[in-house]
């Protein structure tokens, strides 16, 4: 039986009776994916947690990914070494978990929401639900090994699809991590 999540390499990878194919290539510990409705966000989601209770035939083993929802909340912190798979995060999670999951470094957070949570995250590990030859794989919102306030503002490049509320949030984190790091003097 194959592991549908392989921790080492941050790759969720499953197929179903359907032939729906999901290839998920995460980034770091922290990826949220965001994107219309249909795209496939529940359905996975679903996937994964009718394999996990025995109610869905399947050749994977999904034994290193939690289904994240009102039921076992409040186990959050009990995890350790797994893939949390997270639907509708907008609607379960509270300050209280978010701020658990951005301290969190022993497991990886796979969250699919619309909105902005406060998730402390690169934007480059912000993508949509996109098919390729039949998979559906993440598309990654951002490619950049860094992000400079001025191409943002002016709405440059990549930044030119997004709103003055989305590159409001991106400066507003940004802001944020310079606040959090120490700097040697």
């Amino acid at each position: 039986m194959a592991d549908a999540y392989n921790f080492e390499s941050n790759v969720l990878e499953i197929n179903d009776k359907n032939n729906n194919h999901y290839r998920l290539e995460l980034r770091g510990n922290k990826n949220q994916i965001k994107g219309n409705s249909g795209t496939g966000k529940t359905y996975l989601y679903d996937l994964i947690e009718s394999i996990k209770k025995k109610a869905a035939q399947s050749d994977y083993n999904v034994d290193n990914i939690i289904t994240l929802s009102a039921l076992n909340l409040s186990q959050l912190r009990e995890f350790e070494d797994k893939l949390i798979m997270i639907d509708r995060a907008e609607y379960l999670l509270n300050r209280t978990e978010i701020e658990y999951i951005n301290s969190d470094t022993s497991n990886r957070y796979l969250i699919f929401s619309r909105v902005p949570l406060g998730i402390e995250m690169s934007p480059n590990h912000q993508a949509d639900f996109v098919e390729q030859e039949g998979v559906t794989v993440m598309k990654y919102r951002f490619d950049v090994e860094y992000i400079h306030t001025g191409p943002v503002i002016r709405r440059e490049e990549v930044f030119a699809r997004y709103s003055i509320d989305e590159r409001r949030k991106l400066l507003y984190k940004m802001l944020n991590f310079v606040n959090k790091c120490r700097f040697l003097t």
